[in-house]
């Protein structure tokens, strides 16, 4: 023996919002995996949401690229001169003097004590396609192929070459 559901417009309005959300309207329990899961994924995305900017600061450089002044600082151990590790520049009239002598015609920052190179970096392209995508969106390639001949035409082109 079934038992027949009252069919009102309350009930049949609750199915239908049951079906829209796939079947029954039901929540199950979730497993133990699961719910460790989704607070390792929620630790994570915290981490990279506060670190966003810097992210994003670090994505510019890539992408506009970079140039880096370094200096090479000497002593002397005994009677040997010797040539420490390069430094980064980091004083802004140091750069420009750096960056004077070697892109322009700028006095020699170099002497006995020390040597200032400039290194650069070029952009990098998939740098910049990654910033704009995430900004504006992927952009959308059109591939329209177009055919010459239609179907019949070259089936009779076929059918000439087995013919001879």
């Amino acid at each position: 023996m079934t038992k027949k559901l009252k069919t009102t417009p309350e009930s049949i309005k609750k199915r239908l919002e049951a079906s829209a959300k796939g079947g029954r309207n039901k929540k199950g329990i979730k497993n133990k995996a699961t719910i460790d899961r989704e607070k390792v994924l929620q630790l994570a995305k915290d981490i990279v949401a506060g670190r966003t900017r810097r992210l994003i600061d670090t994505q510019t450089l890539l992408a506009m690229g970079t140039i880096k002044v370094f200096v090479i600082r000497y002593e002397m151990i005994g009677k040997k001169k010797v040539a420490k590790k390069p430094e980064l520049v980091t004083g802004e009239e140091q750069i420009i003097n750096a960056l004077h002598h070697e892109y322009a015609d700028g006095e020699s920052p170099n002497d006995n004590d020390e040597y200032y190179f400039v290194t650069t970096k070029d952009p990098d392209n998939q740098a910049i396609n990654s910033l704009l995508d995430r900004t504006y969106g992927r952009s959308t390639e059109n591939k329209v192929v177009s055919i010459e001949k239609g179907m019949g035409a070259l089936l009779d082109e076929i059918e000439d070459e087995d013919e001879e």
